[in-house]
């Protein structure tokens, strides 16, 4: 079986209808009410929260978690829970691993980099730990997130909602140029 050609089911004479895209620009979300794009700009990129150390918004930030370009087209109520309750719903892309060594020590991390020769762990911190093969003993997946719970906890309310609020909408048309 296959499917029609367009010609066959689109008539010739008949435009279709228009629909009318809402921006996503035009969100309402009740909850960071009186938020500040740029505020919250300047906390997902600073040392405060430091998301920027795992995470890219717009291609700026680390590559070690999610790429949270997407957010503003997800619920309030989804995000914060990603955020609050980390291990919750783990994206497979960026599972964490815990790397027992042959000399006792113990790495966790995000594989970043998988070769033959090495294996190369995104940490919490941001940064980015190369380990040679020969030194490991064991690896094995966490059931835990490597994002830490209580990220939030450290702002208060206002910067939450600054946060929230750059993360869920789209940049002022100033920031677009």
């Amino acid at each position: 079986m296959r499917p029609l050609p367009l010609r066959r089911v689109l008539l010739p004479w008949a435009t279709p209808k228009q629909v009318e895209a809402t921006s996503v620009s035009e969100r309402r979300i009740p909850e960071i009410a009186g938020g500040d794009w740029n505020r919250g700009k300047t906390i997902f990129f600073g040392e405060k929260a430091a998301c920027s150390k795992c995470h890219q918004l717009g291609g700026a930030g680390g590559k070690i978690g999610p790429d949270l370009s997407n957010l503003i087209y997800r619920d309030y109520a989804s995000v914060v829970k990603d955020i609050t309750q980390p291990s919750a719903a783990i994206n497979p892309d960026h599972l964490a691993y815990i790397i027992e060594l042959k000399d006792g020590e113990s790495v966790t991390g995000v594989i970043v980099e998988n070769t033959t020769d090495h294996v190369a762990i995104g940490q919490a911190n941001g940064a980015v730990q190369t380990i040679a093969r020969n030194r490991i003993a064991t690896m094995r997946a966490s059931s835990l997130s490597l994002m830490p719970e209580g990220l939030l906890q450290a702002l208060n309310g206002a910067q939450q909602r600054d946060l929230l609020t750059f993360l869920l909408t789209t940049p002022p048309k100033s920031e677009l140029r």
